[in-house]
């Protein structure tokens, strides 16, 4: 990494502090970087994805952004209140199948998920903006997996 000076008379208040965001729509390759079990706190079993962006792709504000823009996901492993056990293995297989893994509903959910571990996926992106979500409270604007796509 090269050692840049700092312009030390910047004026601060123009220096843009907002989290690079994917235009709506967009579609992209993702590397799965990260890809974990988790509990959540109604004690259901859920996949926490982080996806990095492979390839540039547009922002919301018009420009290109690098690669490596990270967009998280998460995918339910049980059925919950809201998730029913067809949406559930719907979820899993609009997954598995869009990075071709194969294999059985079981076996991916007893550890086989870590085969999508580095491995690429395609993914239409869905831009939330700042506001109140459903609950009221105001979110800060965010990235979110629309849907996986079979390539």
């Amino acid at each position: 990494m090269a050692n840049e000076a700092l312009a030390l008379d910047m004026d601060l208040n123009s220096i843009d502090t907002s989290f690079p965001l994917i235009a709506a729509g967009a579609i992209a390759d993702f590397q799965v970087e990260k890809i974990e079990a988790v509990t959540t706190k109604a004690n259901s079993p859920m996949l926490k994805l982080t996806l990095k962006s492979t390839s540039p792709v547009a922002s919301v504000k018009g420009d290109t952004l690098n690669p490596g823009v990270t967009v998280f996901h998460n995918i339910n492993l049980a059925p919950t209140g809201k998730a029913t056990a067809q949406m559930v293995a719907q979820n899993i297989a609009k997954f598995t199948q869009a990075m071709g893994i194969t294999g059985t509903l079981g076996a991916f959910i007893n550890g086989g998920y870590m085969q999508a571990q580095g491995r690429t996926v395609r993914v239409k992106v869905a831009y939330i903006p700042e506001g109140p979500d459903k609950t009221g409270v105001v979110r800060k604007a965010k990235n979110e997996v629309s849907s996986f796509v079979k390539q």
